[in-house]
């Protein structure tokens, strides 16, 4: 979105795993805990085991091989047994990769000109597609179906570009130069023909963010936020959009006493809000410095309403991403970024799996899962190679 960079008791099962064949880990992760609450007995730790790929960067472009897909079979960590989802991900190599947690079947495909563009934002990824985009706004590239060459969508704009994985489509902003003002998104498919559905934003910037209910989110805190779609709008809660669920919204809002603002969960279909504990103030802050927008953005709240993916603002001017407990009000950081990439640059890559028990993040160059049942952050499979950014393909 083109506001990327600009801004901000669970039930599901538990699962055993044999000892002999878990996966060690060290490290403990900072965690918010309420005054006179006991710390969690299971903590949340960094995995010992680092990818067995080096970090290093590809500097030939010059092959005439046809790309093809190189298929292997690599080992995934035995406590995410069950899981089905698909990660996709830009290695540090200049490949795509998609790997399948249930069977652990592994494919890449080498992408000679993505070498010269360190900084890949979050793919996206449909049920026939995938599209990546960079951070110097060069058009993005789009694999359609099986085939390993990616097509240059030359008519998308990334800053002003929605992907709707459902559909696979996607809408592009139009501006009226005249009076500096946006008038509409139009949906076209991915070899530019216009489908003739439009959204009207009647002068409003998007905000970057895409609806999982369906629709692109315009407006702000101050003139209000709204849900816009083809055939209609609706007000979201008031106050600054911090995470966006199905059922549930997390807002920035203030009373009528200086200071006296908070992080509320909002109930989409009643309207109840409630207050997150959080009591550490600069946590806060840093939740409102954090980066919202763009593909991470969506359901990063899950369905029940009680943990939520958000992006957080650390020392460096860098957003890491962290998961919100919204009953308890702690927080598990969960990535550390590549001090290489530029700050400005940096688009922290997050999803929660399709059971929404596991969030994947990119940590320190590692795909990871984290477990929101026992605390745990491990890596996938110690077998993957080090990636700059990630997300889990749509599954329709």
């Amino acid at each position: 979105g083109w506001a990327l960079g600009r801004s901000g008791d669970d039930s599901g099962s538990a699962r055993t795993v044999d000892a002999a064949t878990s996966v060690s880990t060290a490290t403990t992760v900072a965690v918010t805990v309420l005054p006179g609450e006991p710390v969690p007995a299971a903590e949340t730790s960094r995995p010992a085991i680092p990818p067995t790929t080096s970090r290093t960067w590809r500097t030939t472009t010059t092959s005439t091989v046809p790309p093809v897909w190189e298929e292997s079979t690599v080992a995934i960590d035995p406590r995410l047994a069950g899981t089905t989802d698909r990660i996709v991900a830009v290695t540090d190599d200049a490949d795509l990769l998609e790997v399948d947690l249930a069977t652990g079947v592994l494919r890449t495909v080498a992408v000679p000109r993505w070498s010269d563009v360190p900084n890949p934002l979050p793919p996206i990824a449909g049920a026939g597609f995938v599209a990546v985009t960079f951070d110097n706004g060069a058009a993005p590239d789009v694999f359609v179906g099986d085939d390993p060459t990616p097509t240059r969508q030359s008519t998308a704009d990334p800053w002003v570009t929605y992907w709707d994985t459902a559909s696979g489509t996607l809408w592009t902003m139009q501006y009226e130069d005249s009076v500096g003002r946006p008038t509409q998104m139009r949906e076209t498919t991915f070899d530019g023909t216009a489908t003739g559905r439009t959204i009207d934003l009647a002068g409003m910037w998007p905000s970057g963010l895409f609806d999982p209910r369906g629709g692109i989110v315009v407006g702000d805190g101050t003139i209000g936020t709204y849900r816009v779609w083809a055939d209609g709008s609706e007000r979201l809660p008031d106050g600054r959009i911090v995470a966006l669920g199905l059922s549930h919204v997390l807002v920035y809002r203030c009373g009528d006493t200086l200071g006296d603002c908070a992080i509320d969960v909002v109930d989409r279909a009643a309207g109840e809000a409630r207050r997150v504990p959080i009591d550490d103030r600069s946590a806060v802050d840093r939740l409102l410095n954090g980066w919202w927008g763009g593909p991470m953005a969506g359901a990063t709240v899950t369905s029940d309403g009680r943990s939520a993916l958000v992006a957080m603002h650390n020392g460096r001017g860098v957003n890491e991403v962290a998961v919100l407990d919204v009953v308890t009000g702690r927080i598990a950081e969960l990535s550390v970024p590549d001090p290489r990439i530029r700050p400005e640059s940096y688009a922290p890559s997050a999803s929660w799996s399709t059971d929404e028990r596991f969030a994947f993040v990119v940590d320190d160059g590692a795909v990871t899962a984290y477990d929101r049942e026992s605390g745990e952050l491990f890596p996938v499979s110690s077998q993957l190679p080090s990636v700059r950014s990630l997300t889990v393909r749509l599954q329709l």
